[in-house]
Parts: C-alpha cells; sequence; structure tokens
C-alpha cells in the first residue's frame, strides 16, 4: 500500500504538514480502498495473523476470519473517509 501512496505513512503517523496533510488525507481513503479490493483468501489471512498477533488475541481464533474482519472494517472506514470529502449536494444544479 505504501508503495502505491508514499504519503500514507506520514499522513498515518501523523507527521504530514500543510499540503501534504491536506493531500494525504484526500488520497488516503482512495489508496487504501484499492488495497483492501481483491485481495486474495491467503493475504487476507495473513493479515489476520498479524493483527491476532498485534492483539495477543488466542490461538483459537481464526486468522482468516480476523482478516476478513479487518478487510471489511478498513473498507467501511474507508468509504466513510471519502464520502465525507463530498459535500451534500441534493438539490443543487450542475
Amino acid at each position: 500500500m505504501c508503495m502505491h501512496y508514499a504519503g500514507a505513512v506520514d499522513y498515518h503517523q501523523g507527521t504530514a504538514t500543510g499540503v501534504n496533510e491536506e493531500l494525504g488525507q484526500r488520497q488516503l481513503p482512495r489508496v487504501t480502498l484499492a488495497f483492501v479490493t481483491g485481495l486474495a483468501d491467503s493475504v487476507v489471512a495473513v493479515l489476520g495473523q498479524m493483527v491476532c498477533t498485534s492483539l495477543r488475541l488466542s490461538k483459537e481464533v481464526d486468522p482468516t476470519a480476523m482478516g476478513r474482519k479487518w478487510v471489511d472494517d478498513v473498507t467501511d472506514t474507508s468509504w466513510r473517509l471519502l464520502l465525507t470529502g463530498y459535500g451534500d449536494r441534493f438539490g443543487q444544479k450542475g
């Protein structure tokens, strides 16, 4: 993901400033959606294992189920952030 958008890490860490911060705020949801859309099951399982390890979850937690939950959450959050950038245009012309 960071290969596609180098500013993603700076924005996430809060170290981006000025124009870079605004650009990162607008681009990060799009880049994230592109990253999480269509991931192979094996990648979802690896991501799930990383989340399980990071949260020190029990060995009984299925990494694939955790990965799918993480992907779904990231997808929902990205869409919410992406749509927040567009004001309500209901009833406006043009």
